[in-house]
């Protein structure tokens, strides 16, 4: 099963106070390790050299260390799917800048 993370103000399956997608666009068009993607981004997989379309309005590619990690923006919060434990800490900092948390599916918060 994939597993999703979100930055969230709310635990999963509210909407009372989302981030925006301008909030979002904001953050990661004035973030030094952030690159704003918009709505498409293309890749290969790394172990079949397939290539990749991923969709969907506000994403955005984090860089550090040689390594990308690919945000999306979805209803009010901003998701990895199938994070590292490296990506953790990254959404940390961005989930301390937008004065939200880092949630899981279960509503654990990281």
């Amino acid at each position: 099963m994939e597993q999703i993370i979100v930055i969230s103000r709310d635990r999963f399956g509210n909407t009372v106070n989302q981030i925006t997608m301008q909030e979002w666009r904001t953050l990661v068009e004035t973030h030094e390790s952030m690159i704003w993607v918009g709505a498409e981004l293309k890749g290969f997989n790394p172990k079949t050299r397939e290539e990749i379309l991923l969709e969907g309005a506000g994403l955005a590619k984090y860089h550090s260390d040689d390594e990308d990690t690919i945000f999306k923006y979805e209803n009010g919060r901003i998701a990895i799917h199938n994070p590292t434990e490296s990506d953790i800490p990254k959404m940390k900092e961005i989930a301390g800048m937008l004065g939200a948390q880092v949630i899981d599916s279960q509503n654990k918060i990281y």
